[in-house]
C-alpha cells in the first residue's frame, strides 16, 4: 500500500471519526499535495501538505485553516531529534502557507477572512507509548521556527489523541442513546468575553484548537425530548477535591446553572477517589453558599459518569507509512 493511499486513509477516518464531531468542516482542498515554496531562505521547492481542515472561529468572522501533518511512529522513534524535525519543517509551511498564491489557491476559501495554523498529529502505530511525550518539544522560542509571530502550531501527542478519540467515541455514543438528539444538536461552549460575545456565529460552534488543549470542554445539547443539558469533559483526575470547586465557580460564574438543563461532569481520566471527592466537593460548595442560594439545587443534581478510555486504533488506515517522511 503506497503512502499517499495511506494518509489519504488516514486523513478519511480522521474527518469521520474525529474531527467531524468536534464540528470541524470537511477536509478543505486536495489530500497529500505539495504547493510552491516562496521562501528563498526555506531552500526548497515544495512544501507537503498531507490533509487540511478547516473550521469557524467563534468570536468574529475568521475562519482557521489547519494544515495537518500527519506522523505515525513506533514508540522508538519518537525522540527530540524527530519532533524537532518535524516541527521546523511544519513551521516553515505555515510562514509560507500565510503568502503564497500557490497554497492559495487550494485551500484559502475566496472572500474569508483566515489564518492558517499548523497540527502536527502524532500517531503511535504500535499503540505502547506511555512516556512523557512532552518532554521531546523544542522551547517555542526556538529562532529554528520560522513561522510568524501571529501564526501558531499545535501538538497532539499520542495520550491527546487518546483522550480525543474517547471523548469523540463517548459523544456519538450519547447520541445513539438519545442522550443527545443528533449531531445537529450540541455545540461547543464559550464564554462570552467582555465586549466580545461568543454568539456572532449562526449555528453551532465548533471545538476550536485552543479549547481542545484546555482544560475541559464544554457541549451544550439538546435531548432526544427537545430538553437541554450541559455536559464537561473534564480532563484532569479528580484526585483533588478543589478541582471540581474550580469547575463550580466556572459554571456559575458564566451562569451554566440557570435554567432547566441537566448538568453532567464525564471524566475519562478519572482517580478511583474522584468520584468520592465529587460528591464530597458538592456537599461543602453548597454549604458555602448563602441560605437562598437559588443554585444550590441545582448543584446538587450534577452528575459524575467516568468514561472508559478507548486505545486509538488507525493502524488499517495507516500500515506502511513512514515514520520519516
Amino acid at each position: 500500500m503506497g503512502e499517499t493511499e495511506n494518509i489519504a486513509k488516514m486523513a478519511e477516518k480522521l474527518s469521520k471519526d474525529l474531527f467531524k464531531k468536534l464540528l470541524w468542516g470537511d477536509i478543505c482542498g486536495p489530500i497529500n499535495q505539495n504547493w510552491p515554496c516562496v521562501k528563498d531562505h526555506h531552500d526548497r521547492k515544495t512544501h507537503p501538505t498531507d490533509v487540511v481542515f478547516e473550521y469557524a472561529e467563534p468570536y468574529d468572522d475568521m475562519t482557521t485553516i489547519v494544515i495537518c501533518d500527519l506522523k505515525s511512529y513506533a514508540k522508538a522513534s519518537i525522540s527530540a531529534t524527530s519532533m524537532r524535525t518535524a516541527i521546523e519543517n511544519l513551521s516553515k509551511t505555515i510562514e509560507c502557507a500565510e503568502v503564497s498564491e500557490g497554497c492559495h489557491s487550494l485551500y484559502k476559501p475566496r472572500d474569508e477572512k483566515v489564518q492558517f495554523v499548523g497540527l502536527l498529529f502524532v500517531y503511535n502505530h504500535d499503540g505502547v507509548y506511555d512516556s512523557d511525550f512532552r518532554k521531546f518539544l523544542p522551547e517555542h522560542k526556538d529562532e529554528n521556527f520560522q513561522f510568524p509571530s501571529w501564526s501558531k502550531i499545535f501538538v497532539l501527542g499520542p495520550k491527546e489523541i487518546c483522550y480525543l478519540n474517547t471523548v469523540c467515541v463517548d459523544i456519538w455514543g450519547l447520541i445513539g442513546d438519545g442522550v443527545i438528539k443528533s449531531m445537529d444538536h450540541y455545540s461547543f461552549y464559550y464564554p462570552d468575553l467582555e465586549g466580545l460575545p461568543a454568539t456572532q456565529r449562526s449555528g453551532p460552534l465548533a471545538a476550536n484548537l485552543e479549547l481542545i488543549f484546555g482544560p475541559w470542554l464544554i457541549l451544550n445539547h439538546k435531548t432526544k425530548e427537545d430538553g437541554t443539558g450541559i455536559i464537561v469533559y473534564y480532563k484532569g483526575t479528580g484526585e483533588d477535591r478543589d478541582d471540581f470547586f474550580y469547575l463550580f465557580d466556572y459554571l456559575l460564574h458564566y451562569q451554566q446553572f440557570k435554567g432547566d438543563s441537566i448538568i453532567e461532569f464525564r471524566m475519562a481520566n478519572a482517580a478511583n477517589s474522584a468520584n468520592a471527592n465529587f460528591e464530597s466537593a458538592k456537599k461543602e460548595y453548597i454549604k458555602r453558599q448563602p441560605p437562598s442560594c437559588e443554585f444550590a439545587k441545582k448543584i446538587n443534581e450534577i452528575r459524575f459518569s467516568p468514561v472508559t478510555n478507548i486505545v486509538t486504533n488507525f493502524s488499517e488506515a495507516i500500515i506502511g507509512m513512514s515514520d520519516e517522511r
